[in-house]
């Protein structure tokens, strides 16, 4: 969900999806995905090149931490002090790093990879109701989706693309196993002559969660590699755009997305930690409608109906830490969410395009 060069999508979810993104979002709420997988931001198109890493290129005025502001991050990444003129080599390092960013997100959350988090919210559903789903086909195979996960050699240092690489393939590994395990659970399911009473089948589907544990760390491994490239990328093009706070509002409300789905994704609920990051979303969603709104009517409008579904997302939540996040309730949110996302893009595309 990161912005490449000129008219093209901005951040397409994850992608996200996130994670956290472009997402199939059924995974994303449902499931323990840390998407780590950032959320949509805007970027202008680059005439120019780059000759050291995006994340070198910036200078950021230190901004004072204020411990009771829960967005004080966001309010110091806004006001962060940008270098004006930008060498053509670095807009165009910048715009690769996006585009990279955006084309491994979308790997994620449509690829291959995807299975692991459909599994994940398969197996949350079989121990509950002891019905078990099969697996949609995916839209990029496995070899494809691995290698196009894999960085160029001049984006990223050696040692920076061999983590990467070494993650992709703990990722690969892990998923195997899952597919392996589900298929085992699958003619489990399917065999009504086994009486064990389900002593077999959550035995699958605690390997298969396991093996879903070390997947989410190696893909939250991964996403911090990219992200320590592709974020500054992000500011260097949107030290000049004049909705800068609204789209640096917007990436934080879709990581915040991924912050939810990890916590809801636990055996045992925090509802404290789960309220807190509901207030952060909460201050950040009013930081994001605050005016002024520096671009066209029209614009503003595409972008206040994705606000409005924040609304509806945070409405939901507050549903759950009400009254329990039973799994209608988590259907909901993973509604909401992909109405957000898709909401998102529609002002990425109209942004884009006038």
């Amino acid at each position: 969900m990161f912005q490449t060069a000129k008219r093209t999508n901005l951040l397409k979810i994850l992608t996200l999806c996130l994670g956290l993104v472009a997402l199939l979002a059924f995974a994303l709420q449902q499931t323990d995905q840390p998407k780590d997988v950032p959320g949509p931001t805007e970027a202008s198109a680059p005439s120019k090149p780059a000759v050291e890493p995006a994340s070198q290129l910036l200078t950021a005025q230190a901004a004072p931490q204020n411990s009771d502001d829960p967005i004080a991050d966001i309010r110091a990444r806004v006001a962060k002090n940008e270098v004006a003129d930008v060498p053509r080599a670095q807009l165009t390092h910048a715009s690769n790093v996006l585009q990279f960013a955006n084309e491994a997100e979308n790997v994620i959350s449509e690829g291959w990879f995807a299975q692991a988090d459909r599994i994940a919210f398969f197996i949350r559903i079989y121990l509950g109701e002891w019905e078990l789903a099969l697996l949609p086909k995916v839209k990029i195979a496995r070899a494809s989706s691995i290698q196009r996960l894999l960085p160029p050699d001049t984006l990223f240092p050696a040692d920076h693309r061999q983590k990467m690489a070494d993650c992709v393939s703990q990722m690969a590994d892990q998923l195997d196993a899952m597919l392996k395990d589900y298929e085992a659970l699958t003619a489990y399911v399917q065999d009504t002559s086994l009486m064990d009473e389900g002593r077999q089948g959550k035995r699958l589907a605690a390997t298969i969660n396991k093996s879903y544990e070390r997947f989410s760390s190696a893909r939250k491994s991964y996403f911090s590699l990219l992200e320590h490239e592709s974020l500054p990328a992000e500011d260097l093009f949107l030290a000049q755009s004049p909705l800068r706070r609204q789209i640096i509002a917007a990436r934080g409300i879709f990581a915040l997305f991924g912050e939810i789905t990890t916590a809801l994704s636990q055996e045992n609920l925090d509802r404290e930690a789960i309220i807190k990051l509901q207030r952060r979303l909460s201050l950040l969603l009013a930081y994001a409608e605050e005016p002024p709104f520096k671009d066209s009517p029209l614009k503003e409008r595409a972008f206040r109906a994705f606000l409005k579904t924040v609304h509806n997302y945070l409405a939901d939540l507050d549903v759950g830490i009400q009254e329990g996040f039973y799994p209608h309730v988590r259907k909901a949110l993973n509604t909401s969410q992909l109405a957000c996302r898709t909401s998102y893009n529609d002002f990425a595309n109209y942004l884009n395009s006038h």
